[in-house]
């Protein structure tokens, strides 16, 4: 297994964000069960808002397919 970081930007539509949002973090636990799912967390500064997500997995094609799932 590597550990790849995944560092993501949201959409300007705050509406899509605060609807998915639940979904998404139910999403996040399933991969941290799953053991793929390290660590996740905001990132914000002056210009923008999203999150890094750091996961354990065999490789980026596989972190790909899992963000792809992600309800954001």
């Amino acid at each position: 297994m590597a550990i790849y970081t995944l560092k993501y930007q949201y959409v300007d539509d705050v509406g899509f964000v605060n609807k998915h949002r639940p979904e998404h973090r139910e999403y996040l636990q399933h991969l941290i069960h799953q053991g793929h799912l390290l660590a996740a967390g905001p990132l914000v500064d002056d210009e923008s808002a999203g999150g890094l997500l750091l996961f354990s997995v065999e490789s980026k094609d596989r972190v790909t397919e899992l963000a792809t799932k992600d309800p954001f």
